[in-house]
């Protein structure tokens, strides 16, 4: 006979390791003592795996800051080209991907123009989802002004 850790009332166990007369002891017990109590071994078996986690974080790390290959210093300077591009430069500023498009879309008079220009947008890895959302809901609004 062992004695129940909740109810404290005698009881005939099932197992040698039982604590609790009942289900209802167990819960009652657990929810009072907060829950499950870890044991040494799994804590140790744990921290063994954090302790292995950090050994191959620190050994890609590791590999990260070492070269991949050799630098060579430039030895042949090439000679400077006397050649001169005459390049106009724009007075409007250089806009960003986002601001760009913005402006692309508002610009396009045809709506086939405009469902390429959505698919290019809806490819261009440096667009947020919410920066295309945007700009798909302007492309949408911009779509009705064209007389077809």
């Amino acid at each position: 006979m062992k004695e129940c850790l909740q109810c404290k009332k005698e009881f005939q166990e099932k197992r040698e390791s039982a604590k609790f007369c009942s289900d209802k002891c167990r819960v009652k017990w657990n929810r009072k003592n907060g829950g499950q109590q870890i044991k040494k071994w799994q804590a140790q078996s744990i921290l063994n795996q954090i302790n292995e986690a950090m050994d191959k974080l620190n050994q890609r790390i590791q590999n990260l800051t070492e070269p991949t290959h050799q630098i060579k210093p430039i030895t042949d300077v090439p000679k400077q080209s006397n050649v001169v591009f005459n390049v106009q430069v724009p007075n409007k500023p250089v806009l960003s991907g986002f601001e760009a498009y913005k402006e692309e879309i508002l610009a396009t008079t045809w709506s086939g123009d405009l469902e390429k220009l959505m698919r290019r947008i809806k490819a261009d890895t440096s667009i947020a989802q919410w920066q295309y959302r945007v700009l798909e809901n302007l492309a949408k609004e911009h779509a009705k002004t064209f007389t077809n």
